[in-house]
């Protein structure tokens, strides 16, 4: 029973390994930007001390979800690395976490973070906020005024993401 429980456990690590680089692959272009990425990808989860499943899928979505802005790779890295970081530093469970990350890579997707998407992060992940704050020099209620007007934009949001990413890694050091 032993071995056949080993041999399963096995099995499930090696379909989710597996899984991960399927969802890599769709977001790189290449076999070495694929290892690259992997590399990358689980650098960042041990350094932030995340898992490395919810940060390839991730990544993932933060690629699909900003295609349209032309962002390097370096960057769309970068952003992960800072996303992974506050949800540290803001105390969020791995399911509160891993909802402010849906919900963020939701709005990243559709252009904008409102309604929904607005109050999850809001209340999951309030440093995302405070990070859109301080990039657009607005208060938390104008941001919410933004947000229903669909100002807070894939552009703002991952601007907001790059600009404070130092203020973020200060505070994961701390």
């Amino acid at each position: 029973a032993a071995v056949g429980a080993a041999a399963k456990q096995i099995g499930d690590m090696a379909d989710a390994y597996t899984n991960l680089t399927s969802k890599l692959r769709n977001v790189t272009g290449t076999e070495a930007e694929l290892a690259r990425v992997r590399e990358q990808v689980l650098s960042i989860a041990q350094n932030t001390r995340q898992e490395y499943e919810s940060t390839a899928t991730l990544y993932a979505r933060l690629t699909r979800a900003t295609e349209d802005l032309g962002l390097a790779e370096s960057q769309r890295l970068k952003i992960t690395d800072t996303l992974n970081k506050a949800m540290v530093v803001s105390g969020a469970s791995a399911q509160e976490a891993s909802a402010a990350i849906i919900q963020l890579s939701q709005g990243l997707a559709a252009g904008a973070l409102r309604g929904e998407e607005f109050n999850s992060v809001a209340e999951q992940a309030p440093i995302l906020l405070d990070l859109v704050a301080q990039a657009t020099g607005k208060t938390r209620g104008e941001l919410r005024a933004m947000a229903q007007d669909g100002e807070i934009t894939s552009a703002v949001l991952t601007g907001a993401l790059l600009q404070g990413a130092s203020t973020v890694d200060a505070q994961f050091a701390n």
